[in-house]
């Protein structure tokens, strides 16, 4: 770059007639500026206008590959559910009796049941994720009646210690707070 802006005319460069170290440092700053301009400026036309136009093209182009289409749309809707920060993804920790009664587990809500499936049931279901432990990344779907749930009070990172953890780091407090009798308390704080 400092060889390229050194061939422009004499007339036009504005480092002709300086002391040689300065022009050497100005050259140097130039040589490091322009490069890194250049490169910041094919981003951001790659970002907005050209590159969101080629990744439209090549999404386009994978949907309409039959079997491909429909791997790829659902490849990216996990991905880009995966990669939001886990506040959006589970918004409360509960306490649900799993796999058979008298044993309870931490699970995740996700969200309410859609109306397509709630319609199906006459009581308000919740949308839960049970993970496994120590690998919190897997896991169960299931969909619980909302009243059979035990909301608690820890935050996500907390509830992921003690599955990582296998029980063995337990959280600060841990209070439940929707009980509906002593019993209910005592069988689901057993583990705890």
């Amino acid at each position: 770059m400092i060889n390229f802006l050194t061939r422009i005319p004499k007339q036009l460069n504005p480092f002709e007639g300086m002391h040689p170290i300065l022009t050497n440092l100005l050259n140097l700053g130039v040589g490091l500026a322009v490069p890194l301009l250049f490169i910041l400026f094919i981003g951001l036309m790659a970002r907005n206008i050209a590159g969101r136009w080629l990744l439209d093209l090549g999404e386009q182009v994978l949907q309409a590959i039959p079997l491909a289409g429909s791997v790829y749309k659902t490849l990216k809707q996990l991905l880009e559910t995966l990669l939001q920060d886990s506040k959006s993804k589970f918004r409360r920790v509960v306490m649900v009796e799993y796999p058979r009664p008298g044993l309870w587990t931490l699970a995740f809500v996700t969200g309410t049941v859609r109306a397509q499936f709630q319609s199906h049931f006459s009581k308000p279901m919740l949308s839960l994720f049970i993970p496994t432990t120590p690998n919190p990344t897997t896991g169960w779907y299931a969909m619980v009646p909302e009243e059979e749930v035990i909301n608690v009070k820890i935050s996500v990172e907390e509830a992921f210690k003690v599955l990582i953890s296998a029980g063995i780091v337990s959280p600060s407090t841990t209070v439940p707070l929707n009980l509906k009798s002593q019993e209910t308390y005592q069988a689901a704080t057993r583990g705890f």
